[in-house]
């Protein structure tokens, strides 16, 4: 007798009877496959889970230079703000650097999952020049800027927070860095690690800026 394909036609009780069986096996075999695919991504999702994990920038882009006075940024979609440079007064030109994000595990491996950044919120108006600045709440960071007017005019911050397979990250280990004078076309971009969350500027475009910026982790 030859062997039975899953296509072939029995030809007696025995055949349909030993077809069945074949058929069972196979469809058992897939259920089990199935199942422990599923089990392999819930044990992986878990393990991410349970370490503490890092989120960085992956891959920064810079705009086309804007005119800053009544200027208005929002960082594209999933992105966030990483660099900031400014030059001349309110009629010269504002560039911002974004960035999107990446996560790491303590050995500095890449670990797969879901980074979304989530609800954008506005920042109340300041005045530009008062010194007082900006600084993101609470595990939030800046994704963009609206300015009008001149230095006695009126800024505001867009911040939002960001998750990891729908988890909220922390905000830890914040710097300042060191002040530039606002006029002076120079670029202050965060470091491999952070992302920008505040800015200081007092006086006119040639008053000091300082920037905040953001280690971010899961655990």
């Amino acid at each position: 007798m030859g062997a039975l394909h899953a296509g072939s036609e029995p030809s007696s009780p025995f055949e349909v009877k030993k077809k069945a069986k074949y058929l069972s096996g196979v469809c058992a075999f897939q259920v089990f496959f199935i199942y422990l695919q599923n089990k392999l991504l819930t044990i992986n999702f878990y393990k991410a889970m349970s370490q503490t994990i890092f989120i960085r920038p992956q891959t920064r882009k810079r705009t086309d230079g804007i005119k800053e006075k009544n200027s208005y940024f929002l960082c594209p979609s999933n992105t966030v703000l990483t660099g900031r440079c400014h030059s001349g007064d309110e009629n010269g030109k504002t560039w911002y650097e974004y960035s999107t994000l990446a996560a790491f595990d303590e050995n500095n491996s890449v670990v797969q999952g879901n980074i979304i950044v989530d609800d954008i919120q506005w920042s109340p108006w300041l005045k530009e020049s008062s010194g007082n600045g900006y600084d993101a709440v609470e595990n939030r960071v800046l994704v963009g800027r609206q300015h009008n007017g001149d230095e006695n005019g009126q800024t505001r911050y867009a911040t939002a927070i960001i998750k990891f397979n729908g988890k909220e990250v922390t905000l830890v280990n914040q710097i300042t860095s060191d002040s530039i004078k606002e006029s002076r076309n120079i670029w202050i971009s965060s470091d491999a690690n952070r992302f920008m969350t505040g800015r200081h500027h007092s006086g006119d475009e040639n008053g000091l800026t300082t920037y905040c910026q953001g280690y971010i982790i899961i655990s």
